[in-house]
């Protein structure tokens, strides 16, 4: 008996792997919580690591959860490459399939955190380059709501937790920087959203960063735009906006985009580019006009009768 009891509780530990935690704090934050948000790994065919997940329940309730696997896909801000395999169906860059987390569902009492092991192996015939998927936590049954109109929507709370992994080999780094404008050259006020593009040539994602440097007509630096790195996957192009925030402006301004690739495996390389644009406030300086034109006229007439009162 005693035996099997042993045998039994190494069963259960080996099974359960995952660790639950106490979260301290408010008890009301009405949400789930993955802490760090992404991985990065460098690996070789045929190896497999594991890698830990923290997820807190801070839903005011004990929920039951399900773990699955996912493609990151293309969002709205990228475009695939003409002839790229990237976007399709079953993508070359997908890591979906090698994504074990240890169970895929769990019941989460509130304010609990798991600490959930996961498993990347890689197939031994898998080419040199990056891959990329998720682990998505969600719940288990959808909260139904009810709308306006008396119909019922399922509204499904998730969070993804991105994985990237470097395949080692005959890794290709190669992107540059597209484009960079505005897309209107003369505005009224700002804000002026400032638009670039990056294109990833290579079989491996890439991290690109740097800064935009807006100064006014007269040379003079106005503002310095930090671009924080971002992840660009292969064979597309991600678009991204930063805001030149300022709203009272006027004159002619220039703004400099300065984007590191972010190589991994070779030299920095950096992009740039130079860009103008107006930003005139026409209808408040043609009121601000017609006001001085009223002013003046009223001192000539003003003027002229006190001229012919003291004559």
């Amino acid at each position: 008996m005693i035996l099997f009891i042993f045998a039994f509780g190494i069963t259960l530990d080996s099974v359960h792997a995952y660790t639950v935690e106490d979260l301290f704090g408010k008890v009301d934050q009405g949400d789930i919580v993955i802490s760090g948000g992404k991985t990065e790994l460098v690996m070789s065919p045929g190896e497999y690591t594991t890698f830990t997940i923290a997820f807190s329940n801070r839903l005011g309730k004990s929920e039951n959860f399900k773990i699955t696997t996912e493609d990151l896909g293309i969002s709205s801000d990228e475009e695939a490459l003409p002839g790229s395999a990237t976007g399709k169906d079953i993508s070359p860059y997908s890591i979906k399939d090698y994504i074990k987390p240890e169970v895929s569902e769990l019941t989460l009492d509130n304010m609990k955190k798991v600490r959930m092991p996961v498993t990347v192996t890689i197939p031994a015939d898998t080419r040199a380059g990056s891959l990329s998927g998720a682990v998505v936590f969600s719940l288990k049954d959808p909260v139904e709501k009810e709308t306006k109109d008396g119909g019922k929507i399922a509204i499904e709370n998730r969070l993804a937790y991105r994985v990237y992994v470097k395949i080692k080999g005959n890794e290709k780094e190669d992107g540059y920087l597209k484009s960079f404008g505005v897309d209107k050259k003369f505005q009224e006020y700002g804000p002026v959203p400032l638009k670039f593009k990056f294109e990833n040539d290579g079989n491996i994602y890439l991290v690109p960063s740097g800064t935009i440097t807006v100064k006014n007509m007269l040379g003079i630096t106005v503002e310095k735009i930090d671009i924080n790195k971002y992840y660009v996957q292969p064979e597309t192009i991600k678009t991204s906006i930063e805001q030149f925030k300022r709203k009272y402006l006027i004159g002619k301004y220039t703004a400099k985009i300065e984007l590191n690739r972010g190589y991994a495996n070779s030299e920095d390389v950096t992009d740039s580019k130079t860009i103008s644009f107006w930003v005139v406030p026409w209808k408040l300086l043609l009121i601000i006009f017609v006001i001085v034109v009223l002013l003046v006229w009223l001192s000539t007439i003003i003027m002229s009768k006190y001229k012919i009162a003291h004559r």
